[in-house]
């Protein structure tokens, strides 16, 4: 069966688990209400911590949440992944979706996803450069690549969490996200051009930075980039309540995604003598 939108990405599946006190925040020294990576051997020490406590888990990840939206919008849609033969493979596979929303490829090779640290990307990539007849490397040198997810909104309720100088409102337009560190891969070369992008759809665009004396958030476009090394924008929509139940955003910042989108995929990005050029 054609299907009208198909989505690459990575099946990932979260472990909601219900903790009693915050000890384990302060023994691994982690922030409450935020987001934090962590390497194998922290994981590990986490998951020994808390064994035992009551949990739930919740399927998905950015690309299959939002074919699995769209297919209960009546869209026909499908999923391409990859999902370990164990027991979190088993529940992505037999989870009911409509329109056959995610039909994916079980591989007993796969032990641990790990999200964009794994080689799907570039696996993916190289397989359809290579049934095209191109070659990768050439195709990568003249990419550009925009990670989108979403921004924090200067909320009402406390506004000192916000960089005075740099706090997006909901409803201003698309965010470009900055770090220091890179945990955003926003630079100026990329930002110039996707203000550039914007331009061509007479969208607005506003400025978020990481506060450097807060731990700020991060996205998959910094781990994604140590497997496919191309210039980056990190943006995202301005909401309040990131990953809470309900989060809230403005219609209008959707409205200019999609204008902005449709001028990035309408357009063509060459590198000259003299620089990057958008035509």
């Amino acid at each position: 069966m054609n299907k009208s939108v198909i989505g690459i990405g990575n099946a990932l599946t979260d472990m909601l688990v219900n903790l009693s006190n915050d000890n384990v925040l302060a023994e691994y020294q982690l922030s409450k209400g935020s987001m934090s990576l962590v390497d194998s051997q922290l994981q590990t020490a986490i998951s020994k911590y808390v064994a035992g406590s009551p949990y739930s888990l919740s399927l998905g990840g950015s690309a299959a949440n939002t074919i699995r939206a769209m297919a209960r919008l009546g869209i026909t849609t499908g999923f391409i992944g990859k999902v370990g033969k164990d027991g979190f493979g088993e529940q992505l596979t037999n989870y009911p979706l409509p329109l056959e929303a995610l039909p994916i490829k079980v591989d007993e090779t796969v032990k641990l996803v790990q999200g964009a640290a794994s080689m799907l990307l570039p696996d993916v990539l190289g397989r359809i450069c290579g049934a095209l007849e191109l070659d990768v490397n050439r195709m990568l040198a003249q990419s550009f690549l925009i990670s989108a997810d979403n921004a924090h909104a200067l909320h009402p309720n406390h506004p000192e969490y916000a960089d005075a100088n740099n706090a997006p409102v909901m409803g201003g337009g698309i965010v470009l996200k900055f770090s220091a560190n890179q945990r955003y891969c926003t630079d100026g070369v990329s930002a110039a051009i996707f203000r550039k992008v914007c331009g061509k759809a007479d969208v607005p665009v506003q400025t978020f930075f990481n506060r450097a004396d807060t731990l700020g958030g991060s996205t998959l476009g910094n781990i994604s980039l140590t497997h496919v090394s191309v210039p980056t924008a990190d943006i995202g929509l301005p909401q309040l309540a990131m990953h809470s139940c309900y989060e809230t955003a403005a219609v209008a910042d959707a409205g200019y995604l999609v204008s902005a989108m449709t001028a990035y995929y309408g357009s063509t990005l060459e590198m000259t003598e003299n620089g990057y050029a958008l035509r």
